[in-house]
């Protein structure tokens, strides 16, 4: 699959699963205005790339910038801002393991995109189960992993491009596992209580 096709196939099913109404099982407290301002900026800047001192930088990569830094500000209370910081660096951490082992072994990340922005998912999942926090989390660490494989490696001829196809990509495959295992996790805590609810009506019935 060429890079940018994963993230405009996720773009189009997260679109026809907010129209049909699931917005409030997917992204929670998140209004429809910031919801469809998010979108136009991502599709309006899709293309749009600033060089600067052979650097190449995507408008995607500023707008998942000030997003992070929006739901970091935005977040209540000192130790929860440094909570989403301390995860955030520790994603950016795993994601450039992660960049790193597809450069020296690429046999082991055959499709880095893909797998990747699974791990990091699942990573952003394991920390915290809310929507915005798990953005952030996912944000900040593809940003700092970025940034700092591009550093190590400029002075190999590396070109710097933040925020191009391939990390596109990764970004919505990110989310996404994200979200879909913080659903599968809410659905099976409430499968369990109601299996608990049941049993508990038995044994009383049982009883009586």
């Amino acid at each position: 699959m060429n890079p940018g096709y994963l993230s405009l196939l996720l773009i189009s099913i997260t679109v026809i699963l907010l129209a049909s109404g699931w917005k409030e099982v997917l992204v929670r407290g998140i209004s429809h205005k910031v919801i469809l301002l998010f979108f136009m900026l991502w599709l309006g800047s899709l293309g749009i790339v600033v060089h600067w001192q052979g650097w190449s930088v995507y408008c995607c990569f500023l707008l998942v910038a000030l997003m992070s830094v929006a739901i970091v500000l935005r977040t209540e209370g000192f130790l929860q801002k440094c909570h989403l910081l301390s995860s955030g660096l520790l994603m950016g951490s795993i994601y450039f393991f992660l960049r790193e082992a597809a450069y020296v072994l690429p046999v082991l990340m055959s499709h880095d995109e893909l797998q990747s922005g699974m791990i990091l998912g699942f990573s952003a999942f394991l920390l915290t189960r809310q929507p915005l926090p798990q953005t952030a989390c996912i944000c900040l660490g593809l940003i700092v992993g970025d940034i700092y494989f591009a550093y190590v490696h400029q002075a190999q001829g590396y070109h710097a491009a933040l925020g191009d196809p391939q990390f596109q990509d990764r970004w919505w495959m990110a989310i996404w596992t994200a979200r879909g295992c913080s659903l599968v996790w809410l659905g099976m805590l409430s499968g369990g209580k109601q299996a608990v609810k049941v049993w508990q009506n038995r044994g009383k019935g049982n009883r009586g």
